[in-house]
C-alpha cells in the first residue's frame, strides 16, 4: 500500500461530489461466530467457511455457525491459522504451536493421529501452502514441513538453510513457493521433487511485487510507490486462491484490491476496520476478517450505495421514492430532501421549495418526508411531501399547494391528478395544482385511476369507485383485498396489481381476481410495499428483499434478492428500474443501485451429511449400517451450503420402504422416532434459493426383525390366536344373543307401553264429559252444536285409534289431532280459553315424523290443571313449532296457575280421576331414548310474575332430527 498515493487518492475523492459505498454482511459473535478477533479464514472442498478466531474455530454454511473448542480436540481456543488442501483436511494451527486437522467430522490431534504428533514445530504456524497439487508445505518461523500424499514428511530448517537463527519467510510469487530470510539476500524455490533451488532475490524486485526487508514496495497505476512502515500500517499481502488476477493488501485501515495484471490500485473495502485477512470463497463473495469486529462478508462489487460527502445532514439515509426525468434519478428522502443523480452517478439536491415561507402555515419543526415522485404525461415532476405537494414543470417553474398527510397522486389524464390523503381523496387540476372534486370522503392509503375508474386502497381493503362516485367494495372478491393495500400499479394486459400490507400480491381485472401470491408462493414476504412493472416482470419490495416476478407465465416463477445478495437492506421502500437495466432502489440504508446481470454469479449447492444419530449415539459409519430391532430411533443431521442463498435452502427426502412420496423442508434434520424393521433408503437433495439443486445423497440401512417375527413364533402366535378368536366368537354369539332377547323385551315393553299411553291420552273423564255435553245440546235442542261436537268426537276418537297402531306419524297429522283435541275442549269449556299454534315456516311438517301421539299429555295438563282452575282472566295456550339446526323444538306454554297451585288444589279437592298421561308419557319417553345418541328431552319450567306468584307453565319438548 502506498501512504502517499493513498492520501492523494482520498483527496481526490473528497474533491467528487458523489462516493459509492459498499454494502456488507456483519458477522459477529451475535450471529455465534466464536470470537470477534478473526484471524484466519478458508474454504473446505465441500463449501463450508471456517474462521480461526480468538476464542475457538468457526464452521458456516451460509446459515449457521458450529464452534469447536478444546473440548472438541483443538489445542488450544485461539486457532491463528487455517488451510484446505486437496484431500479436504482442514489444518489448524492454535497459540500453543500444536497443529492439528479437522476431516471426516474429526479434529486429528497429537494425542489421536500419528501424522499431527509427527509435526513438531518450536512456534505458531505461520504459512500453510500446497504446490504442485501433490505436496503440502507447512511453516513456522524456523523451520517447515513437506508432506506428500502418502503423508511422509521432509522438515527444513532455518539454520540448515540460511546458516543463521534469523525468521523465516515463505511466499507464493509467479507461481513458485519462495523461502527467504529476514537478513539473507539469498532465496530459496521449492522444485516439484521436493528439492530447493538457491536463486538471487534480485529478480524477482522487477515486478514490484515482494518484501524488502521490513519495507512494502507495490506498483500503482504504472508507477513505482513509496514504501510503507510495515509496524504502523501492513497487517498482510494475501493472494486470492481462486484464479483472478487481484491481491489483498490487509492493513489497520481497511483492505485493498490490487489488480496484479493491470497494476492497478482498486477498491478501498472497510477503511474504518482493522482486516488481518481477506479470503474469496467459491460463490466469488469477499470476506474480511477483522480485529475486534467479527467478520464482513461482500456478496456484490457491483452493488453500490449514493451518498454525497457535502450533506451535513445525518439525520436519515432513507429513501421512499424513485423516479426518471431526463435521465436523471430522483430520489425522496426525510426532511424534505430530494436527491437528483446525474447519468455519471454525480449527486445534487432540489431546493428545498421556499421552506421558511411555508413555516407559518406547516409549523417551524415540521419535518416532511418525500413519499411520492411521479413523472407526468406532460414531462413534469409531481413531488408528494406529506404536507405539500411541487409540480415541477419543464420550463423549470414550480407550483406549490399545501394540503395534509398526502398518501398518494394517481394521473387521472393530462389535465388533472387524483389524490390520496389521510382524510379524503380528491380530484385536483394539474396546470395550477387547485382541488376541483371529492371523490372518496375517508382515509386512503393508495390511490389509482383505471379503466375509467378510481380505485381507493384503504386500511381495511381496496374500493372501486365509478365516476358517478358510487362505490364498490372489492374485499369480498378475496380476503387479500380486505386487507390494508400498501401499493398499486396497473399492467398494459388491463391486470391492477395490487401490494398488501400483510397478505402479498393480488391481481384483479374486471372483477376477477387473476392470482394472489404469498409467501406459501414462493414470495419473500406477505409484507409488500413497492411495486414496478418491467415489461413482463412485476419488481416487488418487501421487508425482506426484492421479489422478481414472471407474470407472463402461469405459475409466476420468482427470483429473490436480499441483503444475503448485497443489498444494504432486506426492507425495501421503492423500486425504480431504468432503460438500460439498472436497478435503484430506496431503503433505510439509502439508495442503491446495480444491474442484474451483475448479480448472476457463480452459485453452488452442496449436501453433507453430517451425522447418523441412533438412540442419541452418533454412528461412524453413514452408509450401509445394520441396527438392531431396538435400533430403530434415527436422525439425519445434513447441511445445505450455499453461502450466495444467505440460508435460503430447502431440503427434497423420501424415505423408500416406508413411504415413497417426496417431501419438502426447511430443517437440518430428518428424525424416525419408531422405524419397523426393515430394508430402508433415505434419499435427499438440497435446492439453493437460485433453485439449483445438490448431488442426490442416498443412506441405505437395514432394521433387523426381533425373535418375536421369527417364523417358529409367529406359528405358535397364529395358533394361539385363532384358538383365542374361536373363545371370542363363541362369547360374542353369546353375548348377542343375550342383547337380541334385551332388544326384543324392550320392544314389546315399548308397544305396551305406547298402548298404555294412548289408552291414558283418552281419559274417561273427558270422554264422558264429551258425551255429557252432547246430550245436553240434545236436550236444550241445539241440534247445530250437537251435531258439531258430535263430528268432531267422532274425528278425534277415530284419529286416536288410527294413530295408536304407527310408531311414529307426520308432523301435520299430530297438528290436525291437537287441533281437533283443543276444539273439543273449547266447546266443552264454553269457549273460557283461547289457543294457537304456530309453525315456523322453514318447517317441512309433512316430511317430518314424531313418536305418534306424545304432545296430547302436556296440551291436556296445561288445560286440566293450570287453564280450568284459573279464576279471573281468560286462558291462554300457546303451541310453537320451530326447527333447530339438530332439533325440532315444540314449546306448550299456558297462563294458568302454575304447577305449585295446582298441588294444592289436588290435596284440597277431591279427584275423582287421577289421569296416567303424565307418568306413562314420561315411561314411553325413556323407552324410546333407549340406546340411541340423539335423544328426546322434555324441559318444564314455571313461569312466575314479579312477586314470584304462578303466572303459567311452558313445557318444551326436543325431538332429534337424526
Amino acid at each position: 500500500m502506498c501512504k502517499y498515493f493513498l492520501i492523494l487518492l482520498q483527496i481526490a475523492l473528497s474533491l467528487t461530489l458523489t462516493a459509492q459505498e459498499y454494502n456488507y454482511v456483519h458477522y459477529d459473535t451475535k450471529n455465534g461466530l466464536a470470537g470477534s478477533h478473526v484471524y484466519s479464514m478458508c474454504q473446505d472442498n465441500d463449501g463450508f467457511i471456517w474462521f480461526g478466531t480468538d476464542y475457538g474455530l468457526s464452521r458456516f454454511d451460509g446459515k449457521n455457525f458450529k464452534t469447536y473448542t478444546v473440548k472438541d480436540g483443538l489445542p488450544d481456543n485461539d486457532v491463528l491459522e487455517l488451510f484446505t488442501d486437496t484431500k479436504n483436511r482442514v489444518w489448524i494451527g492454535t497459540f500453543s504451536s500444536e497443529v492439528c486437522y479437522y476431516q471426516d467430522g474429526k479434529i486429528h490431534n497429537s494425542k489421536n493421529d500419528s501424522l499431527a504428533n509427527a509435526l513438531k514445530f518450536n512456534s505458531v504456524l505461520k504459512n500453510v501452502y500446497e504446490v504442485y497439487d501433490k505436496y503440502l508445505v507447512l511453516s513456522d518461523t524456523y523451520c517447515f514441513y513437506i508432506i506428500d500424499k502418502n503423508n511422509s514428511l521432509t522438515k527444513f530448517n532455518v539454520f540448515d538453510l540460511f546458516k543463521t537463527h534469523d525468521k523465516l519467510t515463505l511466499n507464493f510469487f509467479c507461481g513458485r513457493l519462495v523461502i527467504s530470510s529476514l537478513f539473507d539476500k539469498n532465496i530459496y524455490t521449492l522444485n516439484a521433487d521436493k528439492s530447493l533451488t538457491l536463486i538471487d532475490r534480485t529478480p524477482l524486485q522487477s515486478d514490484g511485487s515482494f518484501l524488502d526487508r521490513d519495507k512494502l514496495c507495490i506498483i500503482c497505476n504504472g508507477v513505482k510507490s513509496s514504501t510503507i512502515d510495515r509496524s504502523k500500517d501492513f497487517i498482510r499481502f494475501e493472494t486470492d486462491s481462486t484464479g483472478t488476477n487481484f491481491t489483498f493488501l490487509n492493513t489497520y485501515q481497511g483492505a485493498w484490491q490490487i489488480d496484479t495484471q493491470n497494476k492497478k490500485l482498486g477498491a478501498h473495502f472497510l477503511p474504518t476496520q482493522k482486516i488481518p485477512r481477506t479470503f474469496i470463497d467459491k460463490e466469488k463473495n469477499i470476506w474480511f476478517g477483522t480485529i475486534d469486529n467479527g467478520v464482513f462478508k461482500l456478496p456484490s462489487l457491483n452493488i453500490k450505495n449514493v451518498y454525497n460527502e457535502t450533506d451535513k445532514e445525518k439525520e436519515s439515509k432513507e429513501i421512499f421514492s424513485i423516479a426518471e426525468n431526463d435521465g436523471k434519478i430522483y430520489a425522496g428522502s426525510e426532511h424534505r430532501k430530494v436527491l437528483v443523480i446525474s447519468k455519471d452517478k454525480k449527486v445534487s439536491f432540489l431546493n428545498k421549495f421556499e421552506w421558511n415561507m411555508m413555516k407559518s402555515v406547516i409549523g417551524p419543526t415540521a419535518n416532511s418526508r418525500v413519499t411520492s415522485i411521479k413523472k407526468l404525461s406532460d414531462g413534469s415532476l409531481i413531488l408528494v411531501y406529506e404536507t405539500f405537494l411541487v409540480k415541477l414543470n419543464q420550463n423549470g417553474s414550480k407550483i406549490f399547494n399545501y394540503t395534509t398527510s398526502i398518501k398518494s397522486v394517481s394521473e387521472i389524464n393530462k389535465d388533472y391528478l387524483l389524490v390520496g390523503t389521510a382524510f379524503y381523496a380528491f380530484k385536483m387540476r394539474t396546470a395550477d395544482l387547485t382541488i376541483t372534486d371529492t371523490i372518496w370522503n375517508n382515509r386512503t392509503t393508495k390511490v389509482l385511476f383505471s379503466n375509467n375508474n378510481y380505485y381507493i386502497g384503504t386500511l381495511h381493503g381496496l374500493y372501486e369507485v365509478k365516476t358517478n362516485k358510487t362505490a364498490h367494495f372489492l374485499g369480498t372478491s378475496h380476503n387479500s383485498l380486505s386487507r390494508r393495500i400498501s401499493n398499486m400499479l396497473q399492467a398494459p394486459d388491463g391486470i391492477i396489481w395490487v401490494a398488501t400490507s400483510d397478505a402479498g400480491i393480488t391481481g384483479y381485472r374486471s372483477g376477477k381476481i387473476i392470482c394472489n401470491l404469498t409467501d406459501s408462493n414462493g414470495l419473500s414476504s406477505n409484507i409488500c410495499k413497492a411495486l414496478f412493472l418491467q415489461n413482463n416482470f412485476l419488481w416487488v419490495g418487501a421487508n425482506k428483499g426484492i421479489n422478481k416476478i414472471d407474470i407472463s407465465k402461469k405459475d409466476y416463477p420468482i427470483v429473490k434478492y436480499s441483503s444475503a445478495d448485497g443489498l444494504p437492506s432486506d426492507i425495501i421502500n421503492s423500486i425504480y428500474i431504468q432503460a438500460d437495466s439498472t436497478i435503484w432502489i430506496g431503503s433505510p440504508a439509502g439508495l442503491t443501485y446495480f444491474k442484474e446481470k451483475d448479480l448472476i454469479n457463480v452459485s453452488i449447492c452442496n449436501l453433507v451429511l453430517e451425522s447418523v444419530i441412533v438412540s442419541g449415539k452418533k454412528l461412524d459409519s453413514k452408509n450401509n449400517i445394520s441396527l438392531k430391532y431396538n435400533e430403530n430411533n434415527i436422525l439425519f443431521q445434513y447441511a445445505g451450503i450455499s453461502l450466495k442463498s444467505g440460508g435460503e435452502i430447502t431440503y427434497k427426502y423420501k424415505l423408500t420402504g416406508l413411504n415413497d412420496k417426496w417431501e419438502t423442508t426447511t430443517s437440518n434434520t430428518i428424525s424416525y422416532p419408531t422405524l419397523p424393521p426393515g430394508k430402508y433408503e433415505l434419499q435427499l437433495y438440497a435446492i439453493n434459493k437460485f433453485n439449483k439443486k445438490s448431488d442426490l445423497c442416498i443412506i441405505k440401512f437395514y432394521i433387523a426383525a426381533p425373535f418375536w417375527k421369527t417364523g417358529w413364533f409367529i406359528a405358535i402366535i397364529i395358533i394361539l390366536t385363532l384358538g383365542l378368536f374361536w373363545a371370542i366368537l363363541q362369547w360374542r354369539f353369546k353375548l348377542k344373543q343375550q342383547k337380541v332377547e334385551e332388544k326384543n323385551k324392550t320392544i314389546q315393553q315399548i308397544a305396551e307401553m305406547e298402548q298404555l299411553a294412548l289408552q291414558a291420552q283418552m281419559n274417561p273423564h273427558f270422554i264422558f264429559n264429551c258425551l255429557n255435553s252432547i246430550q245436553q245440546f240434545i236436550m236444550l235442542n241445539d241440534k247445530e252444536k250437537a251435531n258439531k261436537y258430535l263430528t268432531q268426537f267422532a274425528s278425534l276418537i277415530r284419529s286416536t285409534f288410527e294413530n295408536s297402531i304407527k310408531k311414529n306419524i307426520r308432523l301435520s297429522e299430530e297438528i290436525q289431532y291437537l287441533n281437533n283435541y283443543l276444539q273439543l275442549e273449547q266447546l266443552r269449556y264454553a269457549d273460557n280459553f283461547t289457543y294457537a299454534i304456530n309453525i315456523d315456516p322453514k318447517i317441512e311438517k309433512d316430511f317430518i315424523e314424531i313418536p305418534a301421539m306424545l304432545l296430547q299429555p302436556y296440551v291436556e295438563n296445561a288445560l286440566r290443571h293450570g287453564i280450568h282452575n284459573k279464576i279471573g282472566n281468560a286462558g291462554k295456550l300457546d303451541i310453537i313449532f320451530v326447527q333447530q339446526q339438530d332439533h325440532l323444538e315444540c314449546t306448550i306454554r299456558d297462563n294458568g296457575i302454575g304447577r305449585a297451585m295446582a298441588e294444592k288444589y289436588k290435596s284440597n279437592r277431591h279427584i275423582e280421576y287421577q289421569s296416567k298421561g303424565m307418568s306413562v308419557t314420561g315411561k314411553r319417553i325413556e323407552l324410546l331414548n333407549t340406546g340411541k345418541e340423539n335423544k328426546i328431552e322434555i324441559i318444564i319450567t314455571d313461569l312466575i310474575d314479579n312477586n314470584n306468584n304462578g303466572i303459567g307453565t311452558e313445557v318444551v319438548v326436543k325431538f332429534p332430527l337424526k
